[in-house]
């Protein structure tokens, strides 16, 4: 099996014609009002809620500690940098990507108003399958690919809020009541306010 980053492909070029104000991810992060506020995605993976963040208009940091993926991820990004769409180019020029763990590197940075946690979802009972890059990222990084202290050093490093990506019927992440909930179709976004 074969994956690839494209930011360009029709399904997400779908998504960048709603309205992104209206997407889950954004209003989870503070909307218009946080745009100005430092903002890491701690678990990049393949980076498609960021540059939906990035087309809102947040300036991003993200930290992936798969070095294929972090290389899959990198690879997708500079295609769209150069991308004749000119929002596509410029979300995506709004995006820095590091390598390396979070635990390590959310500690060393100077200040950072609200972080960005998308765990992999766990195993699904049900018999359909999720959408193929999920797949393919699933068999190369195991079902739970957060550490259980990255919300920890999260809550210790955030000045504003935590943001966590969840399936939307899964216990909370290490079993912490949020402050506030987000709840989309098939996720919702538990925020925690520092």
């Amino acid at each position: 099996q074969s994956i690839c980053v494209d930011f360009s492909d029709s399904s997400f070029l779908w998504r960048q014609k709603q309205t992104l104000a209206a997407e889950s991810v954004v209003k989870a992060v503070g909307g218009k009002k946080a745009l100005n506020l430092n903002l890491v995605d701690a678990t990049a993976g393949l980076g498609q809620d960021s540059l939906i963040l990035a087309l809102f208009g947040f300036n991003l940091q993200l930290i992936e500690g798969s070095p294929i993926v972090h290389a899959l991820l990198e690879d997708g990004l500079s295609r769209a940098s150069k991308s004749d769409q000119m929002g596509l180019r410029a979300a995506a020029n709004r995006i820095q990507l590091f390598p390396g763990d979070s635990r390590v590197l959310l500690p060393q940075l100077e200040e950072v108003d609200i972080i960005y946690l998308d765990p992999m979802f766990p195993e699904r009972n049900k018999s359909a399958k999720v959408k193929k890059n999920m797949q393919v990222l699933q068999q190369l990084l195991g079902h739970e690919h957060t550490p259980a202290n990255l919300l920890e050093i999260s809550l210790n490093k955030a000045r504003r809020r935590v943001v966590v990506k969840r399936p939307r019927h899964a216990v909370w992440l290490n079993d912490l009541k949020p402050s506030q909930v987000v709840a989309g179709k098939s996720s919702r976004f538990d925020i925690y306010l520092c």
